[in-house]
């Protein structure tokens, strides 16, 4: 397909996977004419300097991410050094205000030289008044009446209240997304949710993200050794009420299967007392993941509300069977998965002690079948067929 070269702008508030990697793609085509994020350059720095203590290695790690993005306009380095100041727990860090102030900071900085700007939510109020451009919202979460009508659902309010979403946060986020004059969505959930809040099905460019298949679905050296013992399942996502954890290791007592838990904690209450066979492991890069997938014999993900999930395709790309719920946007993409109803702690425990010991012929077995069927589901697929639609519709 031959398209008409179009400039695209780009504004971020944090190097969010898939808008940096349409970021990228864009970059290399010629057609990304401005990425405004936050500075890149302290995030890094920062990183480096934690990385020299116990204490701050897992934050060095999540700092450190995407080490391939293409030459930023490195904006608001203040901003930046505040959330780092804010995370030594020496100070507070107001994320409405400082997320606002980048959206007026992006859009008095706006040229008429962009056919297309993508915005983040929160950040896009200023951006899309003040840009001649076509404007379109990429909607990176639940909207923020879902979010809070599901944590609500499932938690008493004062286990939740740092979680929900004020009602400035909404009225502003609902005022971009009709402003908006198209709306990136992931999954059908997600479209769903647009529709709720009044936005036009031909305002709705739903194209499911894409997974790393090279990476995940290629077993990491050493691979091969033959699994001995308990079924060993894994998690990897926030450690949060969000994110059903509550429900996971309550479901974990007292049997027979091991859990491995990984990724950055929202609440170290949850992980107050585990159970004797579930271990947390801290935050993983992607490597280290891609290990871990090939580790053990299942995933697991019981998030309660979740736009999409892409660890959840980034283990059945690994060969692993996938146990998740039904509100979890990247199930919809599953052929085999063990869908259940989220916060179900019987469901959950059930589902779990089903799963047995996955051979490494089997596991990658799975992994090559799921690679043959997922073959357009790569990131370049997720960016050309994102870069396509808006090209079309503007």
């Amino acid at each position: 397909m031959r398209w008409v070269v179009q400039k695209f702008g780009i504004s971020s508030t944090y190097p969010e996977g898939a808008l940096m990697r349409l970021a990228t793609w864009l970059s290399s085509r010629n057609q990304l004419e401005h990425l405004w994020m936050p500075s890149r350059r302290v995030g890094r720095t920062a990183a480096a300097l934690m990385a020299l203590s116990a204490r701050g290695r897992e934050t060095s790690r999540r700092l450190a991410r995407f080490g391939y993005l293409p030459e930023t306009r490195e904006v608001l380095p203040a901003m930046e050094i505040r959330r780092m100041v804010a995370r030594t727990g020496l100070t507070s860090y107001d994320h409405f205000a400082e997320t606002v102030r980048f959206d007026e900071y992006v859009a008095s900085h706006l040229k008429g030289d962009i056919d297309i700007l993508i915005g983040m939510p929160l950040a896009s109020a200023a951006t899309f008044r003040a840009s001649r451009a076509a404007n379109v919202f990429h909607e990176v979460n639940a909207t923020p009446r879902h979010h809070n009508r599901q944590l609500l659902a499932y938690y008493p309010k004062t286990e939740v209240a740092h979680e929900l979403h004020s009602d400035e946060y909404i009225s502003r986020v609902e005022g971009e997304l009709l402003s908006a004059d198209a709306v990136l969505s992931p999954s059908s959930l997600v479209s769903r949710q647009l529709a709720e809040v009044g936005i036009d099905s031909d305002r709705i460019i739903q194209v499911p993200y894409g997974v790393d298949i090279e990476l995940f679905g290629t077993p990491p050296d050493g691979f091969g050794r033959r699994r001995e013992g308990v079924p060993r399942l894994l998690y990897v996502g926030q450690i949060s009420r969000r994110k059903g954890i509550p429900f996971l290791v309550q479901a974990a007592r007292a049997t027979s299967f091991h859990l491995t838990l990984a990724g950055p904690i929202v609440e170290q209450e949850l992980l107050a007392v585990l159970p004797e066979n579930v271990d947390y492991v801290g935050t993983v890069s992607r490597h280290r993941l891609r290990e871990l997938l090939w580790q053990h014999d299942a995933f697991v993900f019981p998030s309660i509300e979740d736009n999409f999930g892409l660890a959840v395709l980034e283990a059945a790309s690994a060969g692993l069977p996938v146990i998740t719920t039904t509100e979890v946007g990247s199930a919809e993409g599953l052929i085999d998965a063990d869908i259940i109803q989220p916060g179900s702690v019987g469901e959950l425990r059930e589902s779990c002690s089903r799963v047995q010991p996955l051979s490494p012929d089997d596991q990658q077995s799975r992994a090559l079948q799921f690679a043959s069927m997922e073959s357009d589901r790569g990131w370049d697929a997720y960016c050309e067929k994102v870069t396509a639609a808006l090209i079309r519709k503007f």
